[in-house]
C-alpha cells in the first residue's frame, strides 16, 4: 500500500508543477491519500476486535 501512496504523491506533484492540477484538486487528493492511509488500519482493528473471541483480543495488541 505504501508504494502506491508514493506514486500518487509523485504524480500529483508533477501535475501541480506542470499546471495541470490546481491547488484545490491537489489539496483534496492529498487529503484523500492521507485518509486512505490512516482509516483502514483503524477499521480493520475494530473489525477484528468485534469478530474474535477473547483469545484473539489478547494477542491483537502485539501486532496492531
Amino acid at each position: 500500500m505504501m508504494s502506491r501512496v508514493g506514486v500518487e504523491l509523485v504524480v500529483l506533484s508533477i501535475g501541480k508543477n506542470m499546471g495541470i492540477i490546481g491547488d484545490e484538486v491537489f489539496s483534496a487528493t492529498v487529503l484523500m491519500v492521507v485518509v486512505s492511509i490512516v482509516v483502514p488500519p483503524i477499521l480493520l482493528k475494530i473489525a477484528i476486535m468485534s469478530k474474535g473471541n477473547g483469545k484473539d483480543k489478547d494477542h491483537l495488541g502485539k501486532y496492531i
